[in-house]
């Protein structure tokens, strides 16, 4: 047999009985009889093969033109490893992988002689994706095979994760230590055996819980003491009776309410609009408003000496006698109440939810003082109306202008002369002319509350000053005159939160007594 006539062996496993046999192993003599024929095995070139399964039998062309039989061992069991991060061999460049071989199997081992039929020429087929790189061994081999056949593992489902450590205190577990109650304390509030970040962090955490709590509580009290106050001034409001225009039927009023309220001494002479107001509270002395603002409250009137604790009761209590924050409108206590005085002082608080005196922050301009440029002022007697000659900002205590307190408040004068230099001081200190004049026979209504133009409101004040219509002039005002004041004079407190110098450093200085 030829090597044209055995060109590959391929297949199963050769019995040693049955080897064929090649010019190798020939003896020298003729034999006597034909040899029977040996099968014939066609073999793959090792290019077109490289990966034997393991434990399969294949031929090779050995030496001498002979073939030989080998089996390739079994690779031993290992265990198998983790799975590696594989990189793969960057393949090499095209020129240089060697050219696979053409034609027939009998071209490609030429020179080979083996025994046996001649076999049909395999098809040429084209070489492998990895032909001319080194063929792995038999035990990478296999190691890649199973590592290709076997099921994926999640190399983190296995993995054993750490206890956590609980703190300790003393050797114990401070989890069993802080059961029941002192465990529920000792979850936000610093406690033993807390570490000191621990700490720290409960303790920011702690103090922003209050201040969320002691917020939301403010604003619901707020809210609620705004809602009852709407109330009670909304009752205050719809307890004014209306006063008939016939006497006769003034007198059949007058009767249901003294028979209403039997224990009442009415002044003589009052007007009946207020009666249930002042069975209500006889310290009740009149009504004030001021049109298109809140301003429409009643007036109270709680006779003390000057500086005394009871001169401003009715700054924190209420038409009842309970404490207010709001408080009530009231009249200066060294008014008389029943009548008007030179200059009747009302006080109220400046409330942020715009109530009680809040509106008189209009008539810091004089856009606002033309809504607003007549005040009504009833007393339980007659009903009186102001016009607005001025507003202003002044201290409410000595400390806030150089030891020096402008006491607009001052209800009497001691002569003509002193009242006329407290007007010049008010013209120094007011933000605009109204074009209102004020002689010595007039008679003011000055409102008060506080400023925040100036501290905060603490120290700074507002105050508006009306003069009474006189008899017989008219209500109305021309409010195209008022101009504002260029330089109008602040308390020193003023100046200095504006970083400006004061211009009335020594200027004069009003008292009563001057």
């Amino acid at each position: 047999m030829t090597s044209d006539e055995n060109t590959n062996v391929t297949g199963s496993p050769v019995p040693p009985d049955k080897a064929p046999r090649g010019d190798g192993g020939n003896t020298g003599s003729a034999p006597s009889e034909r040899q029977p024929e040996a099968p014939v095995y066609r073999i793959r070139p090792a290019y077109l093969r490289p990966d034997a399964a393991p434990g399969h039998a294949y031929r090779r062309p050995g030496g001498n033109g002979t073939v030989r039989s080998y089996q390739q061992p079994a690779p031993k069991e290992q265990p198998a490893p983790p799975a590696p991060a594989v990189k793969e061999r960057p393949a090499p460049p095209p020129e240089a992988r060697p050219a696979p071989p053409r034609g027939d199997s009998a071209t490609e081992f030429k020179g080979l002689e083996f025994s046996g039929a001649p076999a049909a020429p395999l098809k040429p087929s084209a070489p492998p994706a990895n032909a001319g790189t080194r063929a792995p061994s038999a035990t990478a081999a296999a190691r890649t095979a199973e590592a290709r056949t076997a099921p994926r593992r999640d190399p983190y489902a296995e993995r054993e994760l750490p206890k956590p450590v609980r703190p300790t205190a003393n050797g114990r577990d401070t989890k069993k230590q802080r059961r029941g109650l002192a465990g529920f304390f000792a979850s936000f509030l610093p406690w033993s055996g807390d570490s000191a970040g621990e700490g720290l962090r409960k303790i920011v955490m702690d103090f922003s819980a209050l201040v969320v709590v002691a917020c939301f509580v403010y604003f619901v009290n707020n809210y609620i003491d705004h809602r009852e106050q709407q109330m009670v001034r909304a009752e205050i409001q719809s307890m004014q009776s209306v006063e008939a225009d016939n006497a006769s039927i003034l007198e059949q009023q007058w009767l249901g309410i003294k028979a209403k309220y039997p224990d009442v001494e009415f002044p003589e002479g009052m007007n009946i609009r207020y009666a249930n107001l002042y069975a209500k509270n006889q310290e009740f002395c009149g009504w004030i408003t001021i049109p298109g603002t809140q301003v429409d409250y009643a007036v109270m009137h709680h006779p003390a000496d000057e500086g005394s604790e009871e001169e401003d009761y009715y700054l924190h209590h209420d038409m009842e006698g309970s404490y207010s924050r709001y408080g009530e409108i009231y009249l200066d206590g060294s008014n008389t109440g029943s009548s008007l005085d030179r200059n009747n002082v009302i006080y109220g608080h400046n409330m942020t939810d715009g109530m009680l005196f809040a509106a008189l922050e209009k008539y810091y301009t004089v856009d606002g003082y033309a809504q607003i440029p007549v005040i009504q002022y009833n007393t339980l007697y007659a009903d009186y109306y102001f016009k607005v000659y001025a507003a202003f900002i002044t201290n409410g205590y000595s400390t806030g202008d150089n030891d020096y307190l402008f006491n607009y408040v001052t209800t009497d004068f001691p002569s003509d002369e002193n009242f006329e230099k407290f007007i010049a001081a008010i013209d120094e200190r007011k933000l605009y002319d109204t074009g209102v004049d004020i002689n010595v026979n007039d008679k003011l209504l000055t409102l008060s509350t506080c400023s925040y133009e100036i501290s905060g409101g603490v120290m700074g004040r507002l105050a508006v000053i009306g003069r009474l219509v006189r008899e017989g002039e008219s209500t109305s005002v021309d409010t195209s005159r008022a101009t504002v004041n260029p330089n109008p004079r602040y308390p020193q407190v003023w100046y200095d939160e504006h970083n400006m110098s004061n211009p009335y450093y020594n200027a004069d200085r009003w008292t009563v007594y001057s």
